[in-house]
C-alpha cells in the first residue's frame, strides 16, 4: 500500500496494492471512503492518527509513503 496526499482535499489517501489485505488494515487504522464511484479511502483529518495506526500494523502488502505525504506527516508527528 502507498500512502499519499491529496493537495486540493488536504488529506492522506491510501493506494491500495493487494485490494483484500489493505483494505482490512485501511479500515482497522480508521480510514474513510467517499464511496462509489471512485472508493477513495482518506485519513480523516488530521490523519495522523489513521496514519500511526496503519504504521503499527502494517498491511501484508507493505507500506510506503510518498513525498509529499511524507513532506505533510513530519511535522504533525513532531507535534
Amino acid at each position: 500500500m502507498n500512502i499519499g496526499w491529496d493537495a486540493v482535499n488536504h488529506e492522506f489517501v491510501a493506494e491500495f496494492q493487494d485490494f483484500a489485505a489493505d483494505l482490512e488494515a485501511v479500515k482497522a487504522a480508521g480510514f474513510h471512503t467517499d464511496g462509489p464511484p471512485g472508493w477513495r479511502w482518506y485519513a480523516p483529518a488530521p490523519g495522523i492518527k489513521a496514519l500511526n495506526r496503519l504504521r503499527a500494523n502494517r498491511p501484508a502488502s507493505g507500506l510506503t509513503i510518498s513525498e509529499a505525504a511524507l513532506a505533510v506527516y513530519k511535522p504533525l508527528a513532531e507535534m
